[in-house]
């Protein structure tokens, strides 16, 4: 590629996995190129999000710029990582890294709200998603998942086993039963359509709410084999951005969107409309569905945090 043709452009942010996958050196391909971002398979295991968005993950790029990157790019177009700078030489642009813009989940706090209160925080999100997002992905099951009335959305038949494995799911964790969640939450894995189905976004609802609120919900060792589990099973029976998202949640981290959301549900901290407004436009229903995870790890609860 001519140099002097190039197009240079300074990345906002960069997540920490996206990083550490920059900095070796490796040819890559496009695996897909959307309105809101160009993903880009590695040579090893990890996506890259360029994004056209402004929220930060462990996976994603963002920038001030996107103008350059904005023409659809062919699937399998090659991209190559070098010395931490990404080059696509067929759209003739190169991303600039620099260290002080590697993004990090946020801290998190270490007092979680009362039961009634994160409770309450639960119900009320529940009720928006059913005003907003009626019957896509799994919304139909929050009422039987949090134990409410369900006359005024009952689920569709298809969704009945699915509804029945999520309680039992409840079950086991409330009992600490983790190697019984694990062989539940296995069977969501790849159900649905798209780049994250909607089982797979339930899951990695639960996993970011187990592992990042590990100290309080199951404070031992047991969740690492959970977390192996159900991210070796991923890597074979979904799409690999979906295990992606599931092994960063298993490390209790993913989406900004995701972390914000979950702690609030625990604590009360930000602001609840901006919230569901980012995570329910994450996706068609992704922000609902890995929502619900997070609301049947919370509800599983019996007003008393486990320790």
């Amino acid at each position: 590629m001519d140099k002097s043709r190039q197009t240079w452009i300074e990345a906002k942010s960069i997540g920490n996995v996206a990083f550490e996958v920059l900095a070796k050196d490796q040819t890559a391909a496009v695996m897909s190129s959307l309105s809101k971002g160009i993903y880009i398979k590695s040579a090893s295991r990890w996506l890259v999000l360029l994004s056209f968005e402004r929220y930060c993950s462990p996976l994603t790029i963002t920038f001030k710029e996107t103008r350059p990157l904005t023409n659809p790019l062919p699937i399998g177009t090659k991209v190559h990582f070098s010395s931490g700078q990404m080059l696509i030489p067929a759209a003739g642009v190169s991303i600039t890294i620099k260290d002080q813009n590697v993004w990090n989940p946020p801290p998190r706090q270490n007092n979680p709200g009362i039961y009634t209160e994160r409770q309450k925080r639960v119900n009320s999100i529940a009720a928006t998603a059913l005003r907003l997002k009626p019957g896509l992905g799994f919304s139909h099951l929050l009422p039987g998942v949090l134990g409410l009335q369900m006359e005024k959305h009952p689920p569709r038949q298809a969704l009945i086993p699915l509804f029945e494995n999520i309680i039992l799911a409840q079950q086991s964790i409330r009992e600490g039963r983790l190697a019984s969640v694990g062989e539940i939450l296995n069977k969501f894995l790849g159900v649905g359509e798209g780049l994250t189905p909607s089982g797979d976004d339930y899951v990695s609802g639960v996993l970011l709410t187990l592992n990042r609120w590990k100290d309080i919900f199951i404070p031992n060792d047991e969740l690492d084999s959970l977390n192996q589990q159900v991210v070796k099973t991923a890597y074979k029976g979904t799409t690999m951005l979906s295990a992606n998202i599931i092994e960063c949640a298993a490390c209790g981290t993913g989406d900004e969107r995701l972390i914000k959301m979950v702690d609030y549900l625990m604590c009360g901290d930000g602001n609840q409309e901006i919230l569901v407004s980012d995570l329910f436009n994450w996706g068609s229903s992704s922000g609902v569905d890995a929502f619900i995870g997070m609301a049947s790890v919370i509800s599983a609860m019996d007003g008393e945090y486990k320790r």
